[in-house]
């Protein structure tokens, strides 16, 4: 429900904040929930919290729950098609849509579907008669499947404004964990939902695992709960933790409490992790290695101008200050004039190895004792004179210990 009362329908993974019902009896109160989640993840909420997701039964209570929504805001209520039931399982009689929705009905269904051209075809397909020709034909293979609705097919173009494009063998997806001896020759397991992904070779994507164990990509500033890693030399346990976060702040919690953000090396591994997550969505550690900024941050915020980037080897990128600064790739070669940063409160960060001598009867693995180290570190660096703010933190080994035991000097 938008905040003027009426209705939009929406993808259920979408984050929005939902609005609860208290049922005591014949009365019931709107509660506003001021936390964006899924629809899944806000039914899940109300029923654990108050009764469940709010279900206007006529205006007056849908008044009720538009005044307890904040201006220009969009909220979760109870309806969603099944077709369309309300979250209690009554039936769907009173409704308030707004001009133009529901979108996904029955009578105009829409579906996306990928379709993949093989073998060497001489065609060209930015040619208007053959893009015609290719949907006539897929039009009468539906038609041969016995679906007898009218269908209005067209084509759906991608981001750098073509409709096909050729397909790369894994298009730079890698795992968060770079430790190549984890994986052997496991690491090219891939269960992508079907058609899947869907977002084109230069968009910087993230996997999350679907409750039924199937793979999706997502831009990675989305918000879903996470799976992470322990790992100890081949052997791994996952731990799913049920805050949702975007990728990188999961990926950020993981390497912080565990070892990473999930891997998945094969089909027994991608059931252990579906078995483990209750019926939500959430990210594992796959995501595409493309476009990045100089300083290795993750590109997520993108400017393109239209049908740009237009070439997979022109690697660098310019803003064209005549289209509003929308960007261009281009050769690195190129000679351009160039934008510099200066970070207001500049930091470094340093990795640094520590030995521990002689026999210590401390338990290494202990986070206490881990701790209390930590603490004594940086109370060594301030005794030398160093006033700026110090966080320290410990980098794990491969085999998910913090302290590793050093091989002979000469090791042969």
């Amino acid at each position: 429900m938008y905040s003027t009362g009426q209705w939009v329908d929406m993808y259920c993974d979408g984050l929005y904040k939902p609005v609860c019902s208290n049922v005591t009896g014949h009365n019931v109160a709107f509660v506003f929930i001021n936390t964006p989640m899924s629809w899944m993840e806000a039914q899940r909420y109300c029923r654990e919290h108050l009764t469940d997701l709010a279900i206007p039964r006529n205006l007056s209570e849908n008044e009720k729950i538009r005044a307890v929504i904040p201006g220009g805001v969009y909220s979760w209520i109870g309806l969603h098609k099944d077709t369309w039931k309300w979250s209690d399982g009554s039936l769907y009689v009173f409704n308030r849509w707004t001009s133009g929705h529901p979108t996904g009905g029955e009578k105009n269904a829409q579906q996306v579907v990928k379709v993949k051209l093989v073998g060497n075809s001489a065609l060209d397909l930015n040619d208007p008669a053959v893009l015609g020709n290719l949907q006539a034909e897929l039009k009468e293979k539906v038609k041969e499947q016995g679906v007898a609705a009218e269908i209005k097919l067209s084509w759906k173009k991608q981001l750098d404004g073509k409709i096909f494009y050729k397909e790369k063998k894994d298009q730079n997806w890698k795992w968060s964990l770079p430790d190549e001896d984890f994986y052997s020759n496991d690491q090219n397991i891939r269960n992508w939902a079907y058609a899947e992904p869907t977002s084109p070779w230069f968009t910087a994507e993230c996997v999350h695992m679907y409750d039924n164990g199937l793979w999706n990509d997502a831009p990675c500033d989305w918000h879903y709960g996470f799976i992470c890693a322990n790992i100890s030399g081949q052997t791994v346990k996952f731990v799913f933790i049920n805050t949702i976060m975007n990728w990188t702040n999961a990926q950020r919690y993981c390497r912080q409490h565990y070892t990473d953000l999930a891997s998945v090396r094969n089909l027994q591994e991608n059931e252990q992790i579906r078995t483990m997550k209750p019926g939500v969505i959430a990210w594992i550690g796959l995501y595409r290695d493309t476009w990045k900024w100089s300083n290795g941050n993750l590109y997520l915020f993108y400017y393109w101008a239209s049908g740009q980037p237009n070439g997979e080897t022109e690697k660098c990128t310019s803003a064209d200050f005549s289209l509003s600064g929308r960007w261009n790739d281009w050769s690195c070669s190129l000679k351009k004039a160039f934008i510099c940063y200066l970070d207001a409160v500049p930091f470094t960060k340093q990795a640094v190895k520590l030995q521990l001598v002689g026999n210590s009867a401390l338990d290494l693995n202990d986070p206490d004792v881990l701790e209390k180290l930590l603490e004594e570190l940086k109370q060594k660096v301030e005794d030398q004179g160093v006033r700026a703010d110090i966080k320290l933190s410990w980098k794990k080994c491969p085999n998910g210990k913090t302290f590793c035991k050093e091989k002979q000097k000469d090791q042969n």
